[in-house]
């Protein structure tokens, strides 16, 4: 049975082994940039048992998210990817509405032409769009006006936590995109934005992410995963979708 003292001594030394450990958790996250992508070193906790090396088949072996402006560069480090360029021929049946040069679908609908990302429209409801087919350069939007949510939790490249990579060349000259911010959840249920570039030089730009936590979803929309369907706030499109492992 424990004195008093005995017991007060006991607490404070299972306080003190306890920081030492935390500092030695600390000291060796600071070394291995996994850890600084767990969720826990993102929300002010130490490095947790659930977190370890990233997984061998991840594309990129360095610290961090992984932003690519460069489509070369981006497709250059995927084991195995998925482009879609809005030329299949599904997308000219569209569900809600098919016309010559237009087709509307709901998230379903979308879904369903290639079978791979998942696609649902925030600002307008079931609200899809393919549009520019006369040209040969199909375009997706969902308005365009209107934000959307691409998810990659059920592809035939990735898993359930999602692909490590996506990317989209940003239809920016046609359709004056301007004011869109990616939200990104990854695989581990963490988030993170970043902006998508509209018009620069005369050339639709594009937008890439890698990361080993794996890419769960990508809202185009504004800050905070916030849906839009103000004109004079944010537009966005694209022309071609990439995922990839």
């Amino acid at each position: 049975m424990y004195t008093p003292w005995q017991a007060e001594k006991a607490k404070a030394k299972a306080s003190w082994k306890a920081d030492v450990a935390e500092a030695k958790a600390w000291w060796w996250c600071e070394k291995h940039w996994w850890c600084h992508n767990s969720k826990e070193h993102h929300h002010g906790y130490h490095y947790g048992h659930h977190y370890g090396p990233p997984p061998s088949d991840c594309p990129i072996k360095s610290a961090g998210t992984k932003i690519f402006s460069k489509k070369k560069k981006f497709e250059a480090l995927l084991s195995a990817s998925i482009v879609d360029p809005y030329d299949n021929v599904g997308y000219t049946m569209g569900d809600n509405a098919d016309f010559p040069n237009f087709d509307s679908f709901t998230d379903a609908g979308m879904t369903a032409v290639i079978g791979e990302t998942q696609y649902t429209s925030t600002g307008f409801v079931n609200n899809n769009l393919i549009t520019n087919q006369a040209s040969g350069d199909p375009i997706y939007c969902a308005g365009c006006n209107g934000s959307y949510r691409l998810t990659f939790t059920s592809t035939s490249i990735g898993t359930p936590e999602g692909v490590f990579a996506a990317g989209v060349v940003v239809a920016a000259e046609a359709e004056g995109v301007f004011g869109t911010i990616a939200f990104v959840t990854y695989g581990d249920g963490s988030t993170d934005e970043f902006p998508v570039p509209d018009q620069s030089d005369g050339e639709d730009p594009f937008w890439g992410i890698i990361d080993c936590r794996r890419i769960a979803s990508i809202h185009m929309g504004l800050a905070g995963g916030a849906p839009n369907i103000d004109n004079d706030v944010q537009r966005m499109a694209q022309s071609t979708l990439i995922i990839g492992v």
